[in-house]
């Protein structure tokens, strides 16, 4: 019996969604409140764990993860404005750490001056020490440091780089956190993505065929069969709506172990006889479960 069935010629979905309006004046502000607090988070973790490199990579994969975990949860897939957001998400997270470090400096400095200051009323002239100079600002406060140079701790011991140095040092850590997080949008938005539903592609079934429902859906969907006809494990994915291609993703299980899964994208009727293939190799594996009467 041929399960065979003709159709169109159906092309795999591409991912990236249209711009809107909201995405621009809610996700892009988001991120950048977002990127405060994990810049702000980020200094407090680093009070006890801070390796050299692996510090600002985590960081940046942390930040990749929670803008494609947003994404995901309100079926937003404009790639530029993604991009734009990662970008936003990570620059924002690493001058908090900076900033948070220049408003600290100031308070030092405030702390130090108000005690000096009390200690010359009561005790006059006596008290010789000067009053510390306060930053004139966020990029004076940066040039200072780098004066002063930054330690750091490697496996071969402690260096301190200074001026061109501690700035160079500076912008590999912003990399650090800017590339990882950035990647880790891209790689996301390579999921399949409708456009006319909005909606990203999800799983939607999965589950085990035996060899003989095996060899029907491989004929259905046109995927060449491996030597001795082996059971199969198949994964489908549809958007929310159903209204885009159905991705068939199947893998097959023989002697030597699984081959490289293959994936078909399926518009009617193909989708139709799958979802019927499928019903009947569920109710025969629900079958052969059940205690014999």
């Amino acid at each position: 019996m041929d399960n065979s069935c003709p159709q169109a010629e159906i092309v795999k979905p591409t991912g990236g969604g249209q711009a809107t309006w909201w995405g621009w004046l809610l996700l892009v502000p988001f991120c950048a409140a977002f990127g405060l607090l994990a810049g702000w988070g980020a200094v407090q973790v680093a009070v006890v764990f801070s390796p050299l490199i692996v510090f600002p990579f985590l960081l940046g994969l942390l930040l990749g993860a929670c803008l494609v975990a947003t994404a995901r949860m309100v079926e937003f897939a404009h790639r530029p404005t993604l991009a734009v957001a990662a970008l936003v998400l990570s620059v924002s997270a690493v001058l908090t750490q900076h900033y948070l470090g220049y408003r600290e400096a100031c308070q030092k400095v405030e702390q130090e001056s108000a005690t000096i200051l009390l200690a010359r009323e009561k005790l006059g002239e006596s008290v010789q020490a000067r009053l510390p100079l306060k930053p004139a600002g966020f990029v004076d406060f940066m040039c200072q440091r780098a004066e002063r140079g930054r330690v750091l701790s490697t496996a071969w011991g402690k260096w301190t780089a200074k001026g061109a140095a501690a700035w160079t040092t500076w912008g590999l850590d912003g990399l650090l956190v800017v590339g990882p997080c950035l990647g880790l949008v891209i790689l996301g938005w390579r999921r399949p993505y409708c456009r006319e539903c909005r909606s990203w592609y999800r799983t939607t079934q999965a589950g085990r065929l035996e060899p003989a429902m095996a060899r029907r859906a491989a004929e259905l969907v046109g995927l060449d069969l491996p030597d001795g006809a082996p059971a199969a494990r198949f994964t489908l994915s549809g958007c929310a709506a159903g209204c885009g291609p159905l991705g068939f993703r199947v893998s097959w299980e023989g002697a030597s172990g699984r081959t490289d899964p293959a994936t078909v994208w399926l518009g009617d009727p193909k989708r139709t006889a799958l979802a019927d293939l499928l019903d009947e190799a569920r109710r025969r594996a629900a079958s052969d479960r059940s205690p014999a009467s």
